[in-house]
């Protein structure tokens, strides 16, 4: 199925690609001197208070909310485990889903990296998202092992039972 062409604005703001979001990150890094790993934390807080008011709106205290985060392999995916921590430290039960890294043997970027250990140290549960199995984290000083795995099937069963 072939991607859905990028608009080039939505709600009269620009819309920008990836190759664009990182100059602007760039940008940003060098004209006023923001790290990265700083714009990524901020992204992240932003997204989980955007859900947050998204909750309140409809009567739902965060800290009565159940949150799945599916998160890319990029750079927005480690956002997305941004806002999943902050959810968490404002109460929610949180699973993070997370697609596996490329094949090509890179791994996921260092942010993405350090993002998905700050999420273990907050708590909540993540798993690596593939298209047959979904294998939960568990970190024990740094080191990551696969502690379930699934079938697709049972992967959505475990999501339906938990989750609807």
């Amino acid at each position: 199925m072939p991607k859905e062409p990028i608009p080039s604005a939505w709600q009269g703001l620009p819309v920008v690609d990836a190759a664009a979001m990182r100059a602007l990150d760039e940008a940003a890094a060098s004209k006023f001197g923001l790290p990265a790993l700083t714009l990524m934390e901020n992204a992240g807080r932003a997204v989980a208070e955007e859900a947050a008011a998204f909750l309140r709106a409809r009567g739902i205290e965060p800290a009565d909310a159940r949150v799945v985060v599916c998160c890319g392999r990029g750079a927005n995916g480690g956002d997305g485990l941004v806002a999943a921590r902050h959810l968490r430290a404002a109460g929610a039960e949180v699973d993070a889903f997370l697609c596996p890294p490329k094949k090509d043997g890179g791994g996921y970027p260092e942010l993405v990296r350090v993002n998905l250990l700050r999420a273990k140290e907050a708590g909540y549960l993540t798993y690596l998202a593939h298209r047959a199995t979904l294998i939960h984290l568990e970190s024990k000083s740094g080191q990551f092992r696969k502690s379930e795995k699934h079938s697709i099937r049972r992967n959505y069963q475990i999501l339906r039972d938990r989750w609807v």
